[in-house]
């Protein structure tokens, strides 16, 4: 809403953070902090070490993947 001044300017009223901004703000950051976590667990291991021992895991009995890998 805005309140007119005598002079005939529009003052906007102040607005206030409403709980909902808050939880939909500490919700999004939640969700980021899982993603950016499954990545630095699961994905990144990838490309620091690109060879042949970070493409199978005998001990968790992944496939040979590093024959599958782009450009072969």
């Amino acid at each position: 809403m805005s309140t007119t001044a005598t002079s005939g300017q529009v003052i906007p009223s102040p607005k206030k953070a409403t709980p909902q901004f808050t939880a939909k703000l500490l919700t999004s950051a939640a969700i980021v902090s899982i993603a950016i976590a499954f990545v630095l667990k699961y994905v990144f291991r990838y490309y620091l070490h690109y060879s042949q021992a970070a493409f199978t895991d005998a001990l968790r009995g992944a496939a040979n993947y590093w024959a599958m890998r782009a450009g072969c």
